[in-house]
């Protein structure tokens, strides 16, 4: 990727990204998968499914979505590097245009921005694609314009962590586990990042699970354990008491509110 951005910058080319939607649905199963049929869709009893189409959570989804792609791609005379798998090019009479892929992100450059957006509306035939306009963040890269150049940052992977092994597991692999099926595809915003390398999940222990003191009732020892990581100290005691206190307490007697010694 970086000698791509490379080549743009002495260019002075444009970057425009795509995603894909649903990308793994697109893959064309190269052979015989069945699966039981789900709780609540049950047909005819003691019958199975054969699947027509990729389907989340089947370890062949992330070949067969990249044999697709490359199939469609070497179809339209694109080459396929030897040095990068993710990475096509084609020239012709038009000029050259470079497309760079990541599981579901799509890069595309070139110099001629009409050629690219002709390639971006051809795929978009095959492909439901969004289009996300000029480059700005890509993998652990942010891409910042000005008038003339781009420049490129080199972003900090943010880190989150977890207290239960099993979500870490989860979250770092790319194939849904069985288990997890009956989950929506809209809330696997966590595992998008971490394979686009924008969050980094790991584990903690819970017993050094700091933000527990905030959620669940703990013991003394564990909630004073936990107040002093987050630097967080008791008030002193004070025999005088507030200064406030004192001007309210000296406001009753001198009216008679209270007496003293009451």
């Amino acid at each position: 990727m970086r000698v791509i951005l490379s080549l743009v910058v002495m260019k002075g080319w444009k970057v425009r990204q795509i995603d894909v939607n649903n990308v793994f649905l697109n893959g064309d199963l190269s052979e015989d998968v069945y699966m039981i049929q789900p709780e609540g869709f049950v047909s005819k009893e003691g019958y199975i499914c054969k699947l027509n189409n990729a389907l989340y959570g089947l370890k062949q989804v992330p070949r067969e979505w990249y044999d697709k792609l490359k199939s469609c791609l070497t179809t339209w005379k694109f080459i396929n590097s030897k040095a990068d798998t993710s990475l096509f090019f084609k020239h012709d009479i038009r000029g050259m245009i470079i497309v760079l892929i990541y599981v579901d992100d799509i890069l595309l450059t070139g110099p001629d921005l009409a050629f690219l957006k002709d390639f971006n509306t051809k795929l978009n035939k095959i492909f439901a694609l969004k289009n996300l306009g000029l480059l700005a963040y890509f993998l652990d890269v942010q891409v910042c314009y000005t008038t003339h150049e781009f420049n490129i940052v080199q972003l900090p992977t943010p880190i989150l962590w977890c207290d239960n092994q099993s979500v870490e597991e989860l979250a770092r692999n790319p194939i849904l586990h069985y288990k997890s099926k009956h989950i929506e595809l809209d809330v696997h915003y966590i595992r998008d990042k971490v394979l686009r390398n924008e969050l980094d999940v790991r584990y903690i222990p819970t017993e050094e699970q700091v933000d527990d003191v905030l959620t669940k009732p703990l013991s003394f020892l564990n909630f004073n354990y936990f107040r002093s990581k987050l630097n967080v100290i008791s008030r002193p005691l004070s025999l005088r008491g507030d200064v406030k206190e004192a001007h309210t307490c000296n406001y009753y007697f001198a009216n008679g509110i209270i007496k003293r010694g009451s």
